[in-house]
């Protein structure tokens, strides 16, 4: 999970996530056909929950990802945080 991840980092560190966001699905191309395997940046915020309290959120957004011969790019969730101190 993000948050055991995010345990794992130390202060001054960085939490790097990248998935399909869930707007791939009628928005993107390729990825998981399930929204039961896909989130957002702001769904990997929420899973952090108190403990985002110990975080600098440097980015949290949907991205672009192109793909070659689609019509359409990729749609990722890209979270970038770092860690201002122990939990």
């Amino acid at each position: 999970s993000v948050r055991n991840a995010a345990r794992g980092v130390a202060p001054g560190g960085l939490l790097v996530v990248v998935a399909h966001d869930s707007s791939n699905l009628e928005q993107g191309t390729g990825g998981p056909q399930s929204a039961d395997v896909l989130y957002t940046a702001q769904d990997v915020l929420a899973d952090l929950g108190a403990e985002l309290t110990n975080w600098e959120v440097l980015r949290a957004e949907v991205v672009q990802r192109p793909v070659a011969g689609a019509p359409r790019p990729a749609l990722d969730a890209l979270a970038v945080l770092r860690r201002t101190a122990a939990a």
